[in-house]
């Protein structure tokens, strides 16, 4: 299954992710990105979602699904994961694969995958820990899997979401202002003033990362023998990527790099441009 067509809108406003990142300060887990999870009925894959009160009314219906041996996707409050970056400082909703499950002396125990900050790992956990994670959401308790079915025609598919991102780009709306706000912060603010927006920058640039890095993954699969200047949407998410990692460096070495954050911004900035500049017509068409 070509799960790339999920992302033909996925190259997201940076004035969006400005106004949900830096003015509200949202996790980037929390983010509203345009992925449209209906998209999932053209690509035959059906999702299945069962919502519960709590854990406990949850855990049969867990216990069945994983003993199919179906992945599930719950969320959870990283506050009570022990392994993760969260755990004990923030309370901050997110999404966890839940994999297997054991029983040892009558205690049940999850093999769930996740990421912690950029890598996926395994793990293990308890039934108590993940009764009060799933417990203590603040989101709507589901529980989701998801079946998939043999997939249409691909060049059917192709002419749908160019359709998608044709229709998306035609009223897409950028004014860069992540990037000039951060650039004016650099410019104008204290190293106190930087080092308290350190995390929400970095969240930030990390969303433009992922978002054009998706977008340029589908663009392989739908507009690979079209004039789309992928060199240079290459060059803004790996850009976007070095950036947050020096920003989150930063939180923990207390040094300020002005003129990298600087020159890392701008070039962003430029080669985003480049980009839909040089790939305008195509994206319209």
């Amino acid at each position: 299954m070509n799960i790339e067509f999920l992302y033909s809108q996925s190259f997201e406003s940076s004035d969006q992710i400005y106004h949900d990142a830096i003015i509200n300060k949202e996790s980037k887990y929390d983010f509203s990105n345009n992925i449209r999870m209906c998209d999932l009925e053209l690509l035959n894959v059906n999702r299945n979602r069962e919502t519960f009160n709590t854990f406990l009314d949850a855990r049969d219906y867990i216990h069945s699904m994983l003993w199919k041996r179906k992945t599930l996707f719950i969320q959870v409050d990283e506050f009570y994961l022990p392994y993760s970056n969260q755990f004990e400082k923030f309370h901050t909703n997110h999404s966890n694969i839940l994999l297997d499950y054991s029983i040892e002396n009558e205690q049940y125990s999850y093999q769930i995958k996740d990421n912690v900050g950029l890598h996926f790992g395994e793990y293990s956990y308890s039934d108590q820990v993940l009764m009060m994670a799933f417990d203590n959401t603040t989101c709507l308790k589901h529980v989701t899997d998801y079946t998939i079915h043999l997939q249409d025609a691909v060049e059917d598919l192709k002419l749908e979401f160019r359709k998608k991102t044709r229709d998306y780009f035609k009223s897409f709306n950028d004014n860069g202002l992540l990037y000039k706000k951060f650039l004016e912060l650099l410019n104008n603010g204290t190293d106190q003033e930087i080092a308290n927006e350190l995390e929400q920058y970095g969240n930030a640039f990390g969303l433009i990362s992922g978002s054009r890095s998706a977008f340029n993954s589908f663009l392989y699969i739908v507009y690979k023998d079209d004039n789309i200047d992928f060199e240079s949407l290459a060059e803004c998410f790996k850009t976007a990527y070095v950036l947050m990692v020096s920003l989150y460096r930063a939180i923990y070495t207390k040094q300020i790099q002005r003129e990298q954050f600087h020159h890392h911004c701008m070039k962003i900035m430029d080669s985003e441009l480049r980009f839909l500049n040089n790939s305008k017509n195509s994206l319209l068409m």
